[in-house]
């Protein structure tokens, strides 16, 4: 529904969870799993389509010129408590890994507008929020 009102417009066809939209308006970002594609669409309509094959806790957020999300399927092997941060560039579509996070548990995943800045809740026996701050 648009902001000042009026009709009501459905936008996913097979159901959708975790609505975020791109700063610029453009693309709307959805998963339809706790964990799951990370899927988009063009604001202005168009086909849906799956950007990245695997998020965790719909653990994502959206940056002035992509997105950060947390791949479930780089977690390291070798300890539960690491998880990789990756980065996705929306308008090469090139992904990289961004930082790597120690925590039994990760929620909230949240940027600043800039994308220099992440704030995370993670618990490691108890639960705390974490800061990463002019990361490249």
């Amino acid at each position: 529904m648009p902001a000042a009102g009026g009709t009501e417009e459905q936008l996913t066809r097979e159901g959708g969870t975790a609505p975020l939209e791109s700063l610029d308006g453009g693309t709307l970002y959805f998963m339809r799993k706790t964990t799951g594609a990370l899927l988009a669409r063009p604001t202005a309509g168009g086909p849906e389509r799956a950007i990245v094959g695997c998020v965790d806790n719909r653990n994502y957020a959206v940056a002035a010129r992509g997105l950060f999300y947390l791949d479930c399927s780089t977690q390291d092997g070798t300890t539960a408590s690491q998880w990789i941060l990756r980065y996705r560039d929306a308008a090469t579509e090139q992904d990289r890994p961004a930082a790597t996070l120690e925590a039994d548990w990760i929620g909230g995943l949240s940027a600043s507008p800039d994308g220099r800045s992440l704030v995370y809740g993670r618990t490691v026996w108890t639960s705390e929020l974490m800061m990463i701050e002019n990361f490249r």
